[in-house]
C-alpha cells in the first residue's frame, strides 16, 4: 500500500511552489515580456509595411494622373503641332499660288509688250515698204508729207488697230 508521508509531500509541494514561483519570476516573466516586445516590434513592422503600402499606392495613384496629365498634353502639343503644320503648310500653297498668279500676270504683261512692240516694228517695216512701193510706182520721190499721208492712209486700210 502507499503511504503518503506528508513531511515529504509538503516539501515537495512547497519546493514545487517555490520552482514555479522563480521560475514566474526569473523565465516566465522575462519571456512573456520578451514575447510581448516581439508582438509590437512585428506589430510595428507590420503597421510601418502597412504605411509604406498606402505610400506606394498613393504614388502610383499620382503617378498614374500625372502620367495621363502627360499624355494629354503631349497628345495636346501633337494637335497643336499638326495643326500649325497644316496651316503653314496652306500658307506656303497659298503664297505659291500667288507667286505663280503673279509670275503668270508678269509673263502675260510681257508677251503683251513684246507682242505690241513686234507689232509695231511690223507696221514700222510695213509703211516702210508700203512707200518705196509707192515710190516705185510713182517714179518719183516722196516727201515727207506724202509718206505720212501714206501711212495715215495704210493703217485706216489695217483697221481699228492704232499707230505707235
Amino acid at each position: 500500500m502507499i503511504e503518503i508521508h506528508w513531511p515529504i509531500l509538503l516539501a515537495q509541494a512547497v519546493t514545487f511552489l517555490a520552482a514555479v514561483y522563480i521560475l514566474w519570476k526569473f523565465a516566465w516573466g522575462p519571456l512573456t515580456a520578451f514575447m510581448d516586445q516581439r508582438r509590437q516590434e512585428f506589430q510595428k513592422q507590420i503597421d510601418e509595411q502597412k504605411r509604406k503600402g498606402e505610400e506606394l499606392t498613393e504614388i502610383d495613384r499620382r503617378y498614374n494622373v500625372r502620367l495621363a496629365q502627360m499624355k494629354r498634353e503631349a497628345e495636346e502639343m501633337m494637335s497643336k503641332a499638326a495643326a500649325e503644320g497644316r496651316q503653314i503648310a496652306e500658307q506656303l500653297l497659298a503664297n505659291a499660288h500667288l507667286e505663280a498668279k503673279k509670275m503668270l500676270e508678269n509673263a502675260q504683261a510681257q508677251i503683251g509688250e513684246e507682242k505690241e512692240k513686234a507689232i509695231a516694228e511690223v507696221r514700222k517695216q510695213g509703211v516702210g515698204i508700203a512707200v518705196q512701193i509707192a515710190e516705185k510706182i510713182m517714179r518719183e520721190k516722196v516727201d515727207k508729207k506724202m509718206q505720212e499721208k501714206l501711212e495715215v492712209d495704210f493703217f485706216k486700210g489695217l483697221g481699228p488697230q492704232t499707230r505707235n
